[in-house]
């Protein structure tokens, strides 16, 4: 019955979008916000009456800055600036996130670690290999027994993480971590250990005492590793976690210096190694890339629009407020200004320099016919071209229900264990042969329902979630 009504929704979800008109846009980029992306794609998905798609591909920052540059996707995204010899004065760098890259440990029996930057560049260049080496035992008292081997976890392919922590090494102590060592993609000592993305990472980390690696801040918090204490421009030993309580991930991007214009050149832009006591050194600014003749690379007014409406969301808090609770920061007020100037232009100068949307003439007026209602308008809030937090699609209630039938089933699952430990201690006291026959009775129950909810899992993934 449960798989029946899983399919059974699956069915009336393509047949109902099957007559219609899809408006789409695709992006791919950075690992680091990809759960806010999703989260706001797929409130959009359910929040609209005309059927709609948004993906984006999580591949890493230089990947997504290749499928970008290389016209496949409809936008890029990254946690770097388009480097200055791919800069083209057609692109728009849009600043939504703020968020960090931290160091994680594995350490058994040890509670903190304190490192600096020329510490942490001695032991990724494998000079220093055990964690009771006399550099670390000076900031880590409690480390001085732990003869234990360091295992170096980095990253492979291009990643934002990588760029980011190479550039904290180099400008704090350049002469152990050279110019030559600084990149997205680097050539690693020998006796390091590869990981493939976030989740390889995690993994290394994780798997191995005496491991160390970097990854997102939010994705470490996520996951429970511990989170090494970088000393600050201020000598302030500090987590990431510590900084963001304290506003220090918002601080570092006020006091760096940022281009007046989205469409300037960003490439020399970075928020490492920022003043302040609660600030933390190693802060990532989060970029959607938009060419400025969008026209030309999106030829349906509408996706266009779309496109728009999904970049005024990432400033809106019905939809970032989700995102603040994934490690992400808001950009500060005068940054979300520049880029609202080019996302929705206003004045005469802000229309010059801004995307060209390219909208078609409506009464006179050209003009989007896609808005948002947020506090109910009668009839208006109804059109097709409404992103209301007011509706939710078939497909929203689809996905409800299919949520709803697997905790139904988790429900089950967790009533026939209890029946099935019930069941063994009554064979304590019946005979063997009508054990054997109770129990191989309540195990056939408990595999059909387990099977169901692999059935009901791989339909939500491949034909709700499209993943």
């Amino acid at each position: 019955m449960i798989c029946i009504k899983a399919l059974s929704i699956l069915s009336s979800l393509l047949v109902a979008h099957a007559s219609e008109e899809l408006f789409e846009i695709h992006g791919s980029g950075t690992t680091n916000p990809s759960k806010c992306i999703w989260y706001i794609m797929s409130q959009f998905e359910a929040q609209t009456r005309a059927p709609t798609r948004l993906t984006y591909r999580a591949i890493g920052s230089g990947n997504g800055q290749e499928e970008f540059l290389g016209s496949h996707v409809d936008f890029g995204a990254g946690d770097i600036p388009i480097p200055k010899e791919d800069y083209e004065q057609t692109i728009v760098h849009i600043p939504f996130a703020l968020s960090s890259v931290s160091f994680f440990y594995r350490i058994d029996g040890v509670g903190t670690v304190n490192l600096d930057g020329c510490t942490l560049a001695k032991i990724l260049n494998r000079e220093i290999t055990h964690w009771n080496h006399k550099t670390i035992v000076d900031a880590n008292p409690e480390l001085k027994d732990k003869n234990l081997e360091i295992t170096v976890c980095h990253r492979v392919h291009k990643s934002s993480s990588t760029k980011s922590i190479t550039k904290f090494l180099n400008i704090k102590c350049p002469f152990e971590w050279t110019d030559d060592q600084v990149g997205s993609e680097i050539e690693w000592k020998e006796g390091t250990t590869a990981a493939e993305g976030s989740a390889g990472m995690a993994e290394c980390v994780k798997n191995t005492d005496g491991a160390i690696g970097y990854m997102e801040s939010g994705h470490g918090w996520d996951l429970g590793l511990s989170e090494v204490s970088l000393r600050n421009k201020e000598n302030v030993y500090i987590t990431s976690k510590e900084a963001s309580d304290l506003h220090g991930i918002t601080e570092a991007a006020n006091l760096a210096t940022t281009p007046p214009h989205a469409g300037d050149d960003w490439s020399d832009v970075h928020f490492i190694d920022q003043r302040g006591k609660n600030t933390f050194p190693i802060v990532l600014m989060s970029y959607i890339y938009v060419r400025r003749e969008l026209e030309e690379y999106i030829l349906d007014h509408n996706n266009r629009a779309l496109l728009q409406m999904f970049l005024k969301a990432l400033y809106m808090d019905e939809y970032f407020g989700e995102c603040s609770k994934l490690g992400f920061n808001k950009v500060p007020t005068n940054i979300e200004a520049m880029a609202m100037a080019v996302i929705d232009p206003k004045t005469n100068e802000e229309i010059d320099t801004g995307i060209k949307w390219a909208w078609p003439v409506i009464n006179g007026v050209s003009e989007s016919e896609w808005k948002f209602e947020s506090t109910i308008d009668p009839v208006v809030g109804a059109g097709e071209k409404v992103i209301s937090s007011k509706r939710k699609s078939y497909q929203g209630v689809a996905l409800e229900d299919v949520f709803a039938v697997e905790k139904l089933t988790d429900e089950e699952i967790e009533n026939i264990v209890a029946i099935l430990e019930m069941e063994f201690e009554r064979l304590a006291s019946n005979s063997h042969q009508q054990g054997q026959i109770n129990s191989a009775l309540v195990l056939a129950a408990l595999s059909f329902t387990l099977w169901c909810c692999v059935i009901v899992g791989w339909i939500v993934k491949r034909f709700v979630l499209n993943i």
